[in-house]
């Protein structure tokens, strides 16, 4: 069995502005403040290993946890980038509840889930890799890490998951699979 631990990166400026986040929003001064409350959760873990998306607001989160953990070991894992949301990115998000966001497929050129729900498992085949060296931490995004979570569970399809929940900004999750 691997345990690592999943965050969310704290608040962009995606977030603030209610915006279909694209891969560039970076973090706010919120957001910043977050990362760094988050290393008072995450000290004592044992985290060795950071892997994180490739989106900025989700490196700049590992970077500070890193630089205040004192970890050297930061890897980019693109599988851990955050669903992607094609004619949506960028835009407004108060047009649709979030449950949407989760649930959609096949409109607006997002990403589909089975696409997805397969980049899930081949992240987490490289968390498992990077687990033989020390206890990871995986930094990532809402819809992504709630799929990830799902699929550490062994649910291979959409129709098996959990109802949807939101993971806020730089909230700590642990996985086992």
């Amino acid at each position: 069995m691997t345990n690592f631990f999943f965050i969310r990166h704290g608040q962009s400026l995606a977030n603030s502005k209610s915006e279909v986040a694209y891969a560039d929003s970076p973090l706010t001064e919120l957001g910043e403040s977050q990362a760094k409350l988050a290393v008072s959760q995450l000290s004592g873990k044992g985290i060795a290993i950071i892997a994180t998306s490739p989106f900025l607001r989700a490196q700049r989160t590992a970077e500070i946890i890193a630089n205040e953990l004192k970890i050297t070991d930061v890897n980019v894992i693109d599988e851990l980038r955050e669903r992607g949301f094609g004619d949506l990115e960028g835009g407004s998000n108060l047009g649709h509840e979030m449950a949407w966001f989760y649930q959609a497929d096949n409109v607006d050129n997002i990403e589909p889930r089975t696409e997805l729900i397969a980049r899930c498992k081949t992240a987490l085949a490289k968390i498992q890799e990077l687990s033989t060296r020390g206890k990871v931490l995986a930094v990532g995004h809402a819809i992504e890490g709630f799929y990830l979570q799902q699929v550490a569970a062994g649910k291979t399809n959409f129709e098996q998951f959990d109802q949807p929940n939101r993971l806020d900004n730089a909230q700590i999750e642990e996985i086992n699979f």
